[in-house]
């Protein structure tokens, strides 16, 4: 799509501009989304209510065919997760090498998962 900036907004497609949607969040709306490049997965958190199964913790998004995004599922132990950090453990620890390791910054806890 090319677009010439000087005309001002663009409206996007939703059919024809998107290339993959994910609607399974609980009530449709999130703090906040963060992905990794690396592994090919997105995290969505504090995705409200808290109520919910995965209680507004990390989800776990596979983006690996962007057209259909899928959830593997949550981290729901801590609940709330206000933001977090994902990357691929480079060392020195042997033991977690080459895994993918997430932070999650809550309320009251620090949660890592693997």
């Amino acid at each position: 799509m090319d677009i010439d900036y000087k005309k001002g907004p663009v409206t996007f497609d939703p059919v024809k501009d998107l290339t993959g949607f994910y609607g399974n969040l609980p009530d449709g709306r999130a703090h906040n989304v963060l992905a990794n490049d690396e592994s090919g997965f997105a995290y969505i958190v504090g995705a409200r209510p808290r109520t919910d199964a995965c209680r507004s913790g990390l989800i776990f998004l596979d983006l690996s065919d962007p057209s259909n995004p899928t959830s593997p599922g949550c981290a729901a132990a801590d609940g709330y997760v206000h933001d977090a950090q994902c990357l691929i453990y480079k060392g020195p620890h042997t033991k977690y090498l080459g895994k993918e390791i997430c932070y999650g910054y809550n309320e009251d806890s620090l949660t890592i998962c693997m």
